[in-house]
């Protein structure tokens, strides 16, 4: 899924960037359905994953 990975790279980047970049990456956002949702849900799976690593040790 390398649409996830640019859409990343362009959060991280506007962290530090202008408004210019803040409206590319609202596009993005849009594209993406709320970029910012998906994040939250690959966090959360990464800890259930680790949860589940350190259950199964």
């Amino acid at each position: 899924m390398p649409r996830h990975g640019a859409t990343l790279s362009v959060i991280a980047q506007v962290k530090c960037c202008d408004l210019t970049a803040m409206a590319m990456c609202r596009r993005l956002m849009k594209r993406e359905k709320l970029a910012g949702t998906w994040q939250i849900i690959l966090r959360h799976n990464a800890v259930e994953i680790k949860g589940r690593g350190q259950n199964e040790l």
